[in-house]
C-alpha cells in the first residue's frame, strides 16, 4: 500500500491502494471530480455546486454500479471513501484558503421592475420658478347682467354749462362790434363763423423776390435781351427792368415790351391812363421815355440825348425802375397771405 499523497491536479489527498493498482482522482470541473481505478476502471462522478453540498447533499451513502460511495466531514476536509467487492478507497478534499476574487463578470441584462414602493414623506417646498411666458387670450367671457340705472344728472344751467346761438352772437358782437377788422389767413368771410356782415378791406401780399429774363414779359419788337427782376410785399410791387435794343430807338411810338401780369400775382397795374418811365442810359449819353398802360404795354414815346443823334443807337443798355402800389382788388389771392375784413352790420 502506498502512503497518502497529493494530487498534482486538485486539492485533495487519496489514500492507499491496492499491490500493483493505479488510482487517479482530478476535479473534472468546478462541480464534478472523477476516481478512476486502474485495475477494475471503477469511475464515478459526484456533482456539487460548493463545499457545503458535500456536507449536505452526499452525507449519506450513494451507490454508483457496484460501488458505494460515502461523503463525509472530517478534521482535514471532506472525505470521500469508495467501497467495491475488492477494495476501498479514501479521497480527502482538504478545505483550501479561499482563493483572490475573480473579475466583476459583465453587467447581466435588466431584470423586470420591481412593485412600487410606498411614498416617502413630503419634501420640503423648494424655491418660486422664474415666472413662465403669458398664455394666448382666453375667449371672451359671456356678458355680466346690466348694472342698476344711476341717479339722474343734474339739469343744465344757462350761462354756466351751455350757450345759446344768441347768447354767442352777443359775445361776438361784444368783441367784434361795427367797424371792428378782423384778419384771416384765407379769402373766407367771418360772417360764415361770427355772424354779422363784413366786407373785405385789404390785401397783403406774401413777400416774395425773383428775376427772369423771359418769365415775366412778352416781347413785341426792337428789344435784343430785357431782364425783370421784382420783389413783391404787404400791396406794393418794386420793379427793375435791364433792357437792351436790338434797333435804333427814336420817337416812332415803337412797341417794346408787355408785362405778364398774372405771374408777378397781379390782373392790372392799376392806371387807367397812360403813365411814363425813363430809362437812362449806361453810357450817360440821354435818357428814353416809354408809356405803359393798366394792362403792362410798354411803348417808347421819346427820346432825349445828350448829343446831335436823333435816334438811341443798336445794342445799348437800359435801366428803368418802378414802385407800384397795388389796390386789394387787382391782388391775386393765391400770391397773398392775409386778408383784411371789416364788420359794416
Amino acid at each position: 500500500m502506498t502512503d497518502l499523497f497529493q494530487s498534482q491536479d486538485a486539492d485533495f489527498f487519496a489514500g492507499p491502494t491496492e499491490e500493483g493498482a493505479t488510482f487517479d482522482a482530478a476535479m473534472e470541473t468546478d462541480e464534478t471530480f472523477q476516481v478512476d481505478f486502474s485495475k477494475d476502471a471503477m469511475e464515478f462522478d459526484l456533482g456539487f455546486e460548493d463545499e457545503d453540498d458535500l456536507e449536505t447533499e452526499f452525507s449519506d451513502v450513494i451507490v454508483i454500479g457496484d460501488v458505494e460511495v460515502r461523503v463525509e466531514e472530517a478534521a482535514e476536509g471532506v472525505v470521500v471513501t469508495a467501497r467495491n467487492k475488492d477494495e476501498i478507497q479514501r479521497v480527502v478534499v482538504r478545505h483550501g484558503e479561499r482563493g483572490p476574487a475573480g473579475e466583476a463578470g459583465p453587467q447581466g441584462i435588466q431584470g423586470e421592475r420591481g412593485p412600487a414602493g410606498e411614498a416617502g414623506p413630503q419634501g420640503i417646498q423648494g424655491e418660486r420658478g422664474p415666472a413662465g411666458e403669458a398664455g394666448p387670450q382666453g375667449i371672451q367671457g359671456e356678458r355680466g347682467l346690466p348694472g342698476e340705472p344711476g341717479q339722474n344728472g343734474r339739469t343744465p344751467v344757462k350761462g354756466t354749462d351751455y350757450w345759446t346761438a344768441v347768447d354767442k352772437q352777443e359775445i361776438i358782437s361784444a368783441l367784434y362790434p361795427v367797424g371792428s377788422f378782423y384778419t384771416t389767413g384765407t379769402n373766407k368771410n367771418p360772417s360764415a363763423f361770427l355772424g354779422g356782415t363784413w366786407e373785405l378791406a385789404g390785401k397783403s401780399f406774401a413777400e416774395k423776390s425773383g428775376s427772369s429774363t423771359s418769365a415775366y414779359h412778352t416781347v413785341i419788337s426792337g428789344v435784343k435781351s430785357l431782364t425783370v427782376t421784382y420783389r413783391r410785399v404787404a400791396q406794393t410791387i418794386w420793379l427793375k427792368f435791364v433792357l437792351n435794343n436790338s434797333v435804333a430807338l427814336s420817337e416812332t411810338d415803337t412797341g417794346l415790351f408787355t408785362l405778364n401780369l398774372e405771374a408777378l400775382g397781379i390782373t392790372s397795374l392799376a392806371y387807367s391812363s397812360i403813365t411814363s418811365i425813363t430809362f437812362g442810359s449806361d453810357g450817360g449819353g440821354g435818357v428814353i421815355i416809354c408809356e405803359f398802360t393798366s394792362g403792362g404795354k410798354f411803348t417808347v414815346y421819346d427820346v432825349l440825348l445828350n448829343s446831335d443823334a436823333e435816334s438811341a443807337k443798336a445794342g445799348s443798355n437800359w435801366y428803368g425802375y418802378l414802385t407800384l402800389p397795388i389796390p386789394h382788388e387787382y391782388m391775386i389771392d393765391s400770391f397773398c397771405d392775409k386778408f383784411y375784413w371789416k364788420r359794416t352790420g
